[in-house]
């Protein structure tokens, strides 16, 4: 009868061991479950700071609009008009950009959930056939109480020994069912979540199906404005000078860019040959070896560079550029290395960008729609800097590229093998 009791205390035991593995390997599996959706907060916050974004440039964009409603196009001057109709096509850009970053997190977010979600329904399979196999263990054990074994020590000492093991058994008996509760409580949030960002998702694509159709709008309105400004009364026509002395300006601070920064370059030449570092070649960079700066099939040439008259004030001068027609939003490439010295709009290029290549060389890409790099950035030929538009004074989707060696201008065209 002794013994008899006594294999029923070691199976007591076992049972316990198995209970304590399980309960680990289950404490485990939750606690990795709840460091997965902690990890998953930085994407929830990433979703929570572009809505707030977004909330932002809508606000934005309502205050252009009602800008733009307030101008009196018989006053306004052309430069005026074109920067509000810039203002608002940007506002819209600006819109559908974080409307696409905001799709993207939440899909992120989507597929790192469902990927939790199937490895959490995994485990909890896996868990829950331990979670039987316990029972079944306590079943093959009889009737015997934990009292019965309790009962059953020979002394003090014994019985404390058996009083550890079976509280360890109860403990990790209540533990194994509590975390396997808890476990599929979370699996249900967790679906419920994914739902929810699945709504989410489908409804900001909706929100940018129509911040598109708004676009579009915006870009026709702005095209037939523009055809009617150049179409416009005398006096609306002069106000074009306004334009043209801003170009002026633009092409002033560009030389005062490139006189600084090669006097600087000059400078640091000079200190390594005192120091013995080398040469004091200016090491002048040459017209050409350019880097076509738009995809290869966009080769369609609208206005060449060279003497023309103004197609709105009549006045024979310089086109200071070539204009290469391409759809709206077409990549915009560096035509050579070097440094982005502007990278900013003006309303007679739009959202325009300067690049300074050394050696007195630079090369001005104007009427972006977007702008892709910064002032100071460094880029290598190809690099993406912006993406074919309409802004600034144009009346059609293209690119306006220039060259300038040492302020003078060179024909871009001829220098891209165009004509």
């Amino acid at each position: 009868m002794k013994r008899a009791k006594k294999k029923t205390i070691t199976r007591v035991a076992a049972g316990a061991i198995a209970g304590l593995l399980a309960g680990l390997m289950l404490f485990g599996l939750v606690a990795d479950l709840f460091f997965r959706v902690s990890a998953s907060a930085a994407s929830q916050s990433d979703v929570d700071a572009l809505k707030e974004k977004l909330e932002d440039q809508a606000a934005e964009k309502e205050k252009l609009q009602n800008e733009l409603d307030s101008i009196d196009t018989e006053k306004a001057t052309v430069k005026e008009q074109i920067e509000a109709l810039d203002a608002q096509i940007n506002s819209t850009e600006e819109q559908i950009g974080l409307q696409n970053d905001l799709i993207d997190s939440l899909e992120e977010m989507i597929a790192q959930k469902e990927e939790e979600l199937a490895e959490a329904q995994k485990k909890e399979e896996e868990q829950y056939e331990k979670f039987k196999t316990r029972v079944r263990v306590m079943y093959e054990q009889g009737e015997t109480s934990y009292l019965e074994v309790l009962l059953s020590a020979d002394d003090l000492s014994d019985f404390l020994s058996k009083y550890e093991i079976v509280s360890q058994i109860a403990e990790y008996d209540k533990n194994l069912f509590e975390e396997l509760k808890a476990l599929k409580e979370e699996i249900a949030q967790t679906k419920s979540e994914l739902e929810e960002d699945r709504q989410q998702a489908e409804n900001v694509r909706k929100e940018l199906e129509v911040s598109k159709s708004e676009l579009d709008t915006q870009l026709a309105n702005r095209s037939q404005a523009m055809k009617e400004l150049e179409s416009a009364a005398e006096e609306v026509k002069a106000s074009f000078a306004e334009i043209e002395a801003e170009e002026d300006a633009i092409n002033a601070q560009i030389d005062k860019i490139v006189k600084e920064m090669e006097e600087e370059a000059e400078r640091k030449r000079q200190e390594q040959a005192a120091q013995g570092g080398g040469s004091t070649s200016t090491g002048t960079t040459q017209v050409g070896g350019y880097t076509y700066p738009l995809p290869s099939g966009y080769r369609y040439v609208t206005s060449k560079f060279g003497y023309r008259n103004h197609p709105v004030t009549g006045v024979y001068k310089l086109h200071t550029g070539v204009d290469i027609s391409a759809p709206n939003g077409t990549a915009i490439y560096a035509a050579q290395s070097g440094t982005v010295i502007i990278a900013g709009y003006s309303s007679a290029w739009g959202n325009y960008v300067v690049i300074n290549h050394g050696g007195g060389v630079t090369t001005l890409y104007a009427h972006m729609s977007k702008i892709l790099t910064t002032k100071g950035a460094t880029v290598s030929a190809g690099t993406q800097i912006g993406k074919v538009g309409s802004t600034g004074y144009s009346t059609g989707n293209h690119l306006h590229f220039e060259v300038r060696q040492n302020g003078s201008y060179q024909d871009a065209g001829r220098i891209l093998g165009l004509y």
